[in-house]
């Protein structure tokens, strides 16, 4: 549906501060509530204030939500110490899949419905698991893979000022810069193979690449 107006910011860190600093032009009253919420979605797009999206308006916005009843130490162990048993089942079997391309810039893992089956996981117990990887020392660029019904979805996240965004688009996906998507309508080896061949041309890597079945 279109709207007769739209409050828009592109370097915004997250969408929830605009919506904080719209409440305050509005007049309405930026309760706990309102605070906790608004916390929440600051500090899950901001990567708990770590990505490079976290400039000084975000800290700004972050110590009025504080302020007017957040609880950071409450909201972070809801969302970041609350995990299922299945989801660290998948996180060692995300470990054991693990390869590298490009040299090492380049990390890419996958799981498979047999995976999520003998863990007893869900979708979201995997969410997780691209993070994980991009905290590889000397990985520039993370690619997570997860097969479903008849297609794999791949999430790419960059941790510098590589477009991961350019390599999803060459798979029919997209993005921003740094948090990428796409969907491949193939088995998971085939998504292994061709994802490691973008990964690896993507640091002009004279290898052909490390993940092979």
């Amino acid at each position: 549906a279109m709207s007769d107006l739209s409050y828009t910011d592109p370097d915004a860190a997250s969408t929830s501060l605009l919506i904080w600093e719209l409440a305050a032009l509005l007049g309405a009253d930026r309760e706990r509530i309102i605070a906790t919420c608004c916390y929440t979605g600051l500090m899950t797009d901001t990567g708990r204030f770590q990505h490079g999206n976290t400039d000084a308006a975000a800290f700004e916005g972050a110590c009025e939500m504080v302020a007017a009843g957040a609880r950071p130490g409450e909201i972070a162990r809801e969302f970041y110490q609350n995990r299922s048993l299945a989801s660290i089942e998948l996180e060692g079997r995300t470990v054991s899949h693990m390869c590298l391309s490009g040299d090492g810039e380049a990390v890419l893992s996958w799981l498979s419905l047999a995976d999520f089956a003998e863990c007893g996981a869900v979708k979201a117990d995997a969410e997780p698991m691209i993070d994980l990887l991009r905290s590889l020392r000397g990985v520039r660029v993370a690619c997570m893979l997860r097969e479903q019904d008849g297609e794999v979805r791949g999430s790419l996240r960059s941790k510098d000022d590589t477009d991961v965004a350019a390599v999803a688009r060459s798979f029919g996906g997209g993005g921003h810069v740094a948090a990428a998507g796409f969907t491949l309508s193939c088995t998971l080896d085939e998504a292994r193979r061709l994802v490691d061949e973008a990964l690896a041309a993507t640091f002009a890597s004279d290898e052909e690449g490390a993940c092979r079945a």
